[in-house]
């Protein structure tokens, strides 16, 4: 099992900043992506669709800082977004599924 140390990202949570900022600083301490996700999903509480959107908003935003950060998400990035709902959606009926079994 992996073990992360986020409390720095508690702290800055704990500070009301967001998890975009909080992303941003992550990415500055060189945490690969599958440890941002599991920072946002941790201290956070998002869904993995969540984290993917704040993860895609904020390298948005830090690449057009001049941008709305609604206006920011093109067509391929909202389809991963929906194919990412979808999967989380199906994995979460299957574990239903699986505990209903049991």
């Amino acid at each position: 099992m992996i073990q992360d140390n986020f409390k720095y990202f508690e702290f800055l949570k704990s500070e009301n900043f967001s998890p975009e900022v909080a992303y941003i600083e992550a990415k500055k301490q060189c945490l690969d992506i599958f440890t941002c996700i599991r920072m946002l999903r941790a201290v956070y509480s998002l869904s993995l669709s969540e984290a993917k959107s704040t993860i895609i908003i904020a390298d948005n935003k830090a690449k057009n800082p001049d941008t709305n950060p609604f206006d920011i998400l093109n067509q391929e990035q909202r389809n991963l977004m929906k194919t990412l709902r979808i999967a989380e959606k199906l994995i979460e009926e299957k574990s239903m599924l699986l505990e209903d079994n049991t």
